[in-house]
């Protein structure tokens, strides 16, 4: 499961969205479904949930969704905007 990096803020809006990486000095924005992608992030939803959500939201096929939200969730993964999320394990 993914998670936004510590360094990132975000800001959201009716067009969309924007991710400020504060230790890289760089801005993104985005559209309105990589806002609502993110804003599925912060809620704590696992890729395949975020995929169903967004997939009956705006009413696309899964199988579409899937392959554009997982390479969306890579390319933040690379920018060092979002992360895996550390597992907590019981003891």
């Amino acid at each position: 499961m993914y998670e936004v990096a510590p360094g990132v803020r975000t800001t959201c809006n009716d067009d969309g969205g924007t991710l400020l990486d504060i230790s890289g000095g760089q801005i993104f924005r985005l559209n309105v479904t990589g806002s609502r992608i993110v804003a599925l992030l912060q809620l704590g939803q696992a890729e395949s949930r975020i995929i169903d959500s967004i997939s009956q939201e705006f009413d696309i096929a899964r199988t579409s969704v899937q392959t554009d939200v997982s390479d969306f969730l890579r390319c933040l993964e690379r920018q060092g905007l979002i992360h895996q999320k550390p597992e907590r394990r019981l003891l």
